[in-house]
């Protein structure tokens, strides 16, 4: 079954980038990832919408970390430039009805979204630890933001923050480099209503399992102990990150000795390549 446009869109609204190749007349679509989960997701949204039915995938070299996979494939020339508008006057046109806007929002979050679930201290319980929680998605696009917030709030009356990411101050960021916003949910409601109605949409793993353990807590199965969420939450956390490490490390395996793969919808070739990538 093909995943809808407007998932397709959400993810392009996102970390995955879109290109028209003039020399061919056609889109194509890719990724860079660490994440073996964010691999699945690129390959569930868009090899179903591929010219060739097939997901090229490399290695590449540099970026934030040592090594690391890219992914592409081609799009026909109708839905690539369908995908490829970002302005945000054609995203509420077209994603105006509440299901659509949904499956965009789940696009958007599988690229760009996260669930914190924190142990915290705070001085006005006397430092006794204290479970918190919070949903959200950064973006240098502060007006798509905002034309999330705008539904969500009128939808669900829930109260939806937007504030400058805490991790890129004004004196962290570079020349040329955006600033960068973050959308957030933090409130017991607000994250039950939009968990509830993101959950059976959401295909990134490592977020739906996030997803997953938050919406245990609010839903009391699992008790708001400090001790038993944090266990729980690091059992996640550490799953997450021995996958990254070995997805990182077969990356690099593959930069060394040039290999790339061609993945269908019944099988993966693996090929040599005449020469390894690196991404600046």
């Amino acid at each position: 079954m093909k995943p809808p446009i407007p998932y397709l869109h959400g993810l392009i609204m996102g970390d995955v980038s879109i290109r028209f190749e003039e020399k061919i007349k056609k889109y194509r679509v890719l990724i860079s990832t660490t994440h073996p989960s964010m691999e699945k997701v690129f390959i569930h949204a868009f090899q179903p919408y591929s010219l060739d039915g097939v997901i090229r995938k490399y290695p590449v070299k540099g970026g934030a970390t040592s090594y690391k996979w890219m992914l592409y494939t081609w799009l026909d020339e109708k839905l690539g430039s369908k995908l490829a508008i970002r302005r945000i006057e054609y995203l509420k046109e077209a994603y105006s009805s509440f299901p659509e806007f949904l499956w965009f929002l789940a696009g958007l979050f599988d690229s760009d979204g996260s669930i914190a679930i924190t142990i915290n201290r705070r001085k006005r319980l006397k430092y006794k630890p204290l479970v918190e929680y919070k949903f959200c998605i950064i973006s240098t696009n502060r007006d798509l933001l905002e034309f999330i917030q705008n539904i969500i709030t009128s939808k669900f009356n829930i109260y939806v923050g937007i504030r400058k990411n805490r991790l890129m101050r004004k004196k962290a960021i570079s020349p040329g480099k955006k600033q960068t916003w973050e959308l957030a949910i933090s409130s017991s409601k607000g994250l039950k209503t939009i968990l509830d109605n993101l959950f059976p949409l959401i295909q990134h793993r490592e977020r739906k399992l996030k997803a997953k353990l938050l919406l245990d807590i609010l839903d009391g199965k699992i008790e708001r102990n400090p001790d038993i969420v944090y266990k729980l939450r690091e059992q996640i956390n550490n799953m997450i990150k021995l996958e990254t490490k070995a997805y990182i490390s077969e990356a690099e395996e593959a930069y060394r000795r040039m290999y790339k793969y061609l993945i269908y919808r019944d099988k993966v070739i693996r090929e040599k390549v005449t020469k390894p990538r690196r991404i600046s």
